[in-house]
């Protein structure tokens, strides 16, 4: 009994994680490394801050899974597969040793102080061919293979090269490092190294208290920083969030000033400011905004839960989706990304009975809020696989498709061709661009936008065609968000490029005179596939009975004929031909040829015409 019950205690402690003193988390730290313990690293973080990453790590976790993201792309790369591998964080391969470090503790508050390491050595050891997962995949894209071994000074970590700082804090009696705290006091530290001696703030005896709910502590929490804002003072936002975060204002505000940020002459005033409760867990509360409005340099806009009003009055909403397409490219919706559960607001947490907001809270929840409003396509086109996606139907050469666009605004077909030849996809007035890739996903035949007359050169296999609507697709996605329903008729036809005369399409007019010597030479482009004939029509002159027509070789004589139509033999098998049009028979057989006399002349037209 006795025995559980101190087996109970232990377990406890250890889940819960934290040391009995700063110095003792410093250690930690030390210890965690060289035994690449993650578990006692994740532990020694502070809560507030573990609690935060876990959750959005969870939420990532969740998506990849409901998505198939691994299983996608492997499709298409199997090392972006293990790189993305949501499950797994690996230290195979990784050796890391620190030796001689003993940390030095400078109080800064009751629950914060300062644990310094300025002695000690590390030594990293990477094998290439143990490691796994995204450092895996780092190292093989940069083709390193081989050992890497480094060894520096503990003290060379620090900005100043005069050791590492970190800050620890104390939650519920117990000490944990925080890496928040320890990025602002590496800042303070780069500060003081470039700008001179800089002290941080000084933290309260007792914390300022909450307020009585969720939504009346979003409003306070704007109101400070609006204040905070017009006196370019931080520190007035300090009053309004939880504790860690207000120990992080208290003490590194005056990096605000380092930075620059407070210069502008910034005039802001805050209307309006109402907010509703929203959904709580546990001691984790979301408040909605329902009213906001500033007045910035004299503009006013205002905010609901869904909606932004600009000066002019024109309302900008979310749409219920975090996907927005950018010219083209897919992007994330930046409107979406200042969301808690699909509405403007703020994330609040119950500390010492009262309500505070959460800037950390707030930011992982924004975050899980975006990846709960995109769907699986929409992920796909954001990592730019959308090819990984299985074909919801086929192309046939030769037929007409009514092609439907996902909540991404991509459709993924497949397309079989029996025989080499150059093949479009033509949406008509419909704005849509078009990318081929052989069956392996890997390879990437050719892409193409709307606006460019092209066609794809195909050899006999089968491909995956990726098609993206654009201009249309997109104004009707920003009003229906991820339920839009669109689609568009697209032709695959087997393309023949229009054969040219001497480097041009259609009609060529020709004539023979004095200037030419009774001769042209002509260059001929036949593309394969060409079922268009030659044909020579408009033949009339002042001298000449009949023209010599030459093609390979071989004589064709053309009679003089200003109404007749004459086709030409041209070689099946050959793309390029030359051919030469001359003088043939003329009126005054006593003269030489070429040509009867200096004013003789005669003309004809070439073109390649269906018949």
């Amino acid at each position: 009994m006795v025995i559980g019950l101190v087996g109970l205690f232990i377990v406890k402690d250890i889940m819960r994680g934290g040391e009995k003193s700063p110095e003792a988390a410093g250690e930690k730290l030390i210890e965690s490394v060289n035994n690449k313990d993650i578990v006692g690293l994740v532990t020694n973080i502070s809560p507030h801050e573990r609690n935060a990453v876990m959750r959005l790590q969870s939420a990532v976790t969740d998506k990849f899974k409901e998505f198939g993201l691994a299983e996608a792309l492997k499709k298409i790369s199997p090392e972006a597969a293990e790189a993305t591998d949501a499950g797994e964080f690996s230290l195979d391969g990784v050796e890391i040793t620190v030796s001689g470090a003993t940390p030095t503790v400078t109080e800064l508050s009751e629950g914060f102080a300062q644990v310094r390491f300025s002695s000690g050595e590390v030594r990293t050891v990477i094998d290439p061919g143990k490691t796994k997962g995204a450092l895996r995949a780092a190292l093989d894209s940069a083709d390193q293979d081989e050992i890497i071994e480094n060894d520096f000074l503990v003290a060379d970590l620090g900005p100043n090269q005069n050791g590492l700082s970190l800050i620890s804090a104390k939650t519920d009696g117990r000490w944990y490092l925080s890496p928040m705290l320890s990025a602002l006091e590496y800042g303070n530290t780069w500060v003081e190294e470039n700008n001179g001696p800089s002290s941080r703030g000084q933290l309260p005896d007792k914390f300022p208290a909450g307020s009585d709910s969720p939504d009346a502590a979003a409003s306070t929490a704007v109101g400070n920083t609006i204040a905070a804002l017009k006196s370019a003072d931080p520190s007035k936002m300090a009053p309004s969030l939880v504790k860690h975060e207000a120990a992080a204002i208290y003490l590194y505000a005056h990096l605000w000033e380092a930075s620059g940020a407070g210069e502008d002459d910034f005039k802001v005033s805050l209307g309006d400011s109402s907010f509703t409760k929203g959904p709580q867990d546990g001691d984790r509360a979301l408040a909605f905004v329902q009213n906001l409005s500033l007045n910035l340099d004299g503009d006013k806009v205002s905010l609901t839960d869904s909606c932004v009003s600009d000066p002019s009055g024109e309302k900008m909403c979310l749409n219920g989706s975090g996907y927005a397409m950018d010219y083209g490219t897919p992007s994330p919706n930046p409107m979406s990304m200042f969301t808690v559960d699909g509405k403007f607001g703020l994330t609040t947490v119950k500390e010492d009975g009262k309500w505070k907001v959460s800037v950390l809270d707030t930011a992982t929840d924004m975050a899980i809020s975006w990846m709960n409003s995109i769907t699986k396509e929409q992920a796909l086109a954001l990592l730019r696989v959308e090819r990984a996606d299985a074909p919801s139907g086929e192309l046939t050469l030769g037929k007409t498709e009514d092609i439907a666009f996902n909540s991404a605004g991509y459709a993924v077909r497949t397309l079989e061709v029996d025989k080499a030849q150059n093949v479009t996809l033509d949406g008509g007035d419909a704005d849509i661009s078009t990318t081929v890739y052989k069956s392996d996903l890997t390879t990437e035949v050719d892409s193409k936008s709307a606006s460019e007359d092209r066609y794809f050169e195909l050899e006999p296999g089968s491909y995956t065609v990726v098609l993206h609507a654009r201009n249309g697709w997109q104004e009707k996605f920003e009003t229906e968000g991820n339920k839009i329903k669109f689609s568009v008729p697209v032709e695959a036809t087997s393309y023949v490029a229009a054969p040219k005369i001497d480097g041009y399409e259609g009609q060529y007019e020709g004539s023979l005179s004095l200037s030419n010597d009774g001769k042209e030479t002509l260059e001929l482009v036949v593309p394969k596939g060409t079922t268009q004939k030659l044909v020579m029509s408009g033949v009339k002159s002042n001298s000449f009975t009949d023209y010599v027509v030459v093609v390979d070789g071989k004589e064709q004589v053309i009679p003089v004929g200003e109404d007749a139509e004459h086709v030409i033999d041209i070689p099946a098998d050959d793309e390029s031909v030359t051919l030469t049009v001359e003088v043939g028979k003329q009126t005054d057989n006593n003269v030489a040829k070429p040509l009867a006399h200096s004013g003789s002349i005669a003309w004809f037209d070439l073109e390649f015409v269906n018949k």
